[in-house]
């Protein structure tokens, strides 16, 4: 999961809990040394993944958005 680099306690109760997934599962850590870059999040996100080779051939990814008054955006990549 690649969701906004928020910052650890709002990635947390924005995020994880509600959503269900654990924080291991995302790039919280990352995101929390590098910071919010606003629409670029995902797109680092998703190279951080790829070069680190955290994702393999026929894992889903998803990558969350979310903007102001709360516009929320996702997507779903499978890797090939």
């Amino acid at each position: 999961m690649i969701a906004p680099f928020t910052g650890r306690t709002m990635f947390l109760k924005e995020f994880s809990e509600p959503l269900g997934f654990r924080p291991e599962n995302s790039l919280l850590e990352f995101g929390c040394t590098l910071g919010h870059l606003g629409a670029g999040d995902q797109m680092v996100g998703l190279r951080e993944m790829m070069t680190k080779n955290l994702a393999s051939s026929g894992d889903l990814i998803g990558l969350l958005g979310v903007g102001v008054g709360q516009t929320w955006s996702a997507a779903v990549l499978e890797v090939c």
